[in-house]
């Protein structure tokens, strides 16, 4: 029984794809994108149709497909957790053949298969299941409205709310095709849906739906044998519970199939094809937050045929869309990104199949870019780490997958999956491409000779095998000389820091996961604080040494209007060190010429730290603490933190 998609298979063909590309010096350093956990998706059987794929934000994912149980065809799902793929479940009715399954998942990690499926009527309607734990499904519930039959695989959308949004083909009656869209909420209530297309066929519709719940639904409307056919769009507003009635954005002859996505802020892009001037043009409508929408623009170029679009955005709103073409009779992928604000830039991948299958476009918040697709048995792929460099192959070769079944999603990190059905099971592979996710700690201030840095990462495909240390320091009244290499490769957590008084020290930390992902640099500051005799004080300040003080020197007064001042700081942020006590003084503390206000003493004991100002950016001046209190109450003054 053929195993494509083996450890071996795919680690040998994507190293070669990188090598390649690392040779050309088209990926930048940090990234080392591998392909890891692959593996059985379905688990070995009958032969399982009509697969797809979810992938949330965490990197969560799910699949769903349809395979033969007993004498029913049944839908089955399994979930993901750091690639790792949990038990198989059945989800439809024993003794109902089902259809068609779509699977949707949200940040929270809220998931929902649906599936067609005959009622008492024999009807199709659209059926639905939602996740309770990790491996358990609740039971179905029919949420299509009865006396149509549902044509075909729903769209899916899944908003913060765990709300259920599902755009679909129904037929009714005088076998008028419908387009309609269903929401369904996680309280058990029953779903509501809305009719968008009016009294023509509708076709195509597809549904994009963000996490504060704004959405939006595209779909061809086909207004008779005589007329031109339209592509209309419905908009859900953020917190809204019903539809919008559809609009027309584009008037022409256009194809059936229609995509559409929505950044974070709902700003949103439809994506269609068009008959101009002897070719099927790709086009695009950019959807306004408030609904405004703007005039298609053409996406492909000219002289070339476009069809089948897929659509992807990522927070930012930055959009990625991409589709099958032809060119003087060769079959290609086509694709093109675009900002929220400016036009779109095209571009084509070099496709080693002879009839590529419809691709599926994914960006991330990172900038991570994939397009999959397949054709000729093949799983193909093509991603890049960042817009300016090209796009890296990965070619899984021929290995019997059945035409039309690589399906792909994407983290907000840019790891992707990629799933294919073999005649007897499906498969996938994550795409490996971020590095760990670090978090970094160390005190703000050191009030001894020394500190603690340490630091911990965690990776969702991969584990994390060591770290980079670097630090950068700068007195009080100078700025930051070159890094310093403190560790390197090294697989501790903790370092221990020397500092001198009045000096910033900025430790930096990079962690690598073990198929060489690097993480961002995290950093993190820590000041000693100017020691008390640096200052400059004017008559009625006294020196005096003292256990427990900052560095065991401190400078005390019992007189107001006496003065302590440092020339020639450079800070982001000042604090001062005090010795507190229950009758003690206050102080002005101002810096550069600006007043920074007064501040109590009042309190008990030594090296407190008392924060006066942060600034947006280093200034530099004169730095004046004046005792503002009357004659008579102590104020002790340890230290000054002039932190960069």
């Amino acid at each position: 029984m053929s195993r494509p998609l083996s450890r071996t298979a795919v680690a040998s063909l994507a190293t070669a794809a990188l090598a390649t590309t690392l040779l050309a010096g088209a990926l930048p350093a940090e990234a080392t994108p591998t392909w890891v956990k692959n593996s059985s998706i379905s688990k070995a059987g009958a032969l399982p149709t009509d697969a797809t794929v979810a992938v949330a934000d965490d990197g969560t994912a799910v699949a769903a497909w349809v395979r033969e149980v007993g004498s029913d065809l049944r839908v089955q799902v399994a979930s993901a957790y750091s690639g790792v793929w949990g038990k198989v479940s059945t989800v439809s009715d024993a003794g109902k053949d089902a259809a068609a399954p779509s699977v949707a998942i949200n940040d929270d990690g809220d998931a929902v298969v649906t599936w067609l499926q005959p009622d008492l009527n024999d009807d199709l309607r659209l059926a639905a299941s939602r996740r309770l734990t990790s491996s358990t499904w609740d039971g179905r519930a029919l949420i299509s409205p009865l006396g149509a039959t549902v044509d075909g695989a729903a769209d899916l959308a899944l908003s913060g709310d765990g709300r259920l949004h599902a755009a679909y083909v129904a037929v009714g009656g005088a076998d008028l095709r419908m387009v309609e869209v269903t929401t369904w909420d996680d309280d058990g209530s029953e779903a509501e849906s809305k009719l968008l297309s009016g009294s023509d066929d509708g076709f195509g519709p597809a549904i994009d739906v963000n996490e504060s719940g704004a959405g939006l639904v595209s779909f061809q409307d086909d207004e008779g044998p005589d007329a031109d056919n339209v592509i209309r769009v419905s908009r859900l507003a953020a917190g809204a519970t019903s539809w919008q009635d559809a609009v027309e954005v584009s008037e022409g002859v256009h194809g059936l199939e229609t995509d559409v996505a929505v950044s974070d802020s709902g700003f949103g892009q439809v994506a269609f094809t068009r008959s101009w001037e002897g070719d099927h043009r790709l086009e695009a409508v950019k959807v306004q937050p408030n609904g405004n929408t703007g005039n298609p623009s053409f996406v492909s170029p000219a002289n070339t045929d476009a069809g089948d679009p897929s659509i992807d955005m990522n927070a930012d709103g930055d959009a990625l869309v991409a589709w099958r073409s032809t060119i003087d009779g060769t079959n290609g992928i086509g694709y093109a990104s675009s900002k929220p604000v400016g036009d779109w830039v095209p571009g084509a991948l070099k496709v080693g199949v002879f009839s590529p299958t419809s691709p599926t476009a994914m960006t991330s918040d990172t900038g991570v870019t994939m397009i999959a697709y397949g054709g000729s048995g093949r799983l193909l792929a093509s991603y890049r780490t960042r817009s300016i460099v090209p796009f890296t192959p990965f070619d899984s070769g021929d290995q019997n997958f059945v035409s039309g079944s690589a399906v792909a999603g994407m983290d907000d990190q840019g790891n992707a999956l990629l799933a294919g059905v073999l005649p007897d099971e499906l498969v996938g592979a994550f795409l490996d491409i971020a590095g760990p996710t670090i978090e970094t700690k160390a005190p703000a201030t050191a009030l001894g000779k020394s500190y603690e840095l340490t630091w911990s990462g965690l990776d969702r495909f991969s584990a994390v095998v060591d770290s980079d240390v670097v630090v950068r320091q700068a007195a009080w009244n100078g700025t930051f000389g070159d890094p310093k290499q403190l560790a390197s490769d090294t697989d501790e957590h903790t370092l221990g820091l020397g500092i001198a008084p009045g000096r910033t020290s900025c430790a930096s930390v990079q962690m690598r996961d073990t198929v060489g992902n690097l993480s961002m640099w995290s950093q993190r500051c820590t000041t000693a604080p100017v020691d008390d005799r640096t200052l400059k004080a004017t008559t009625g300040f006294v020196k005096a040494k003292g256990k427990g003080h900052y560095r065991g020197t401190v400078v005390t007064t019992v007189d107001k209007n006496a003065r302590l001042t440092l020339t020639g700081a450079k800070a982001k942020r000042i604090a001062l060190v005090v010795a507190k006590s229950p009758n003690a003084g206050s102080v002005r503390v101002s810096f550069a010429g600006q007043d920074l206000g007064v501040f109590s003493l009042k309190g008990t004991g030594k090296k407190k730290v008392v924060p006066v100002k942060t600034f947006g950016a280093v200034k530099s001046g004169k730095l004046v603490i004046t005792v503002v209190s009357p004659d008579g109450r102590p104020v002790v003054i340890d230290g000054v933190v002039i932190a960069k």
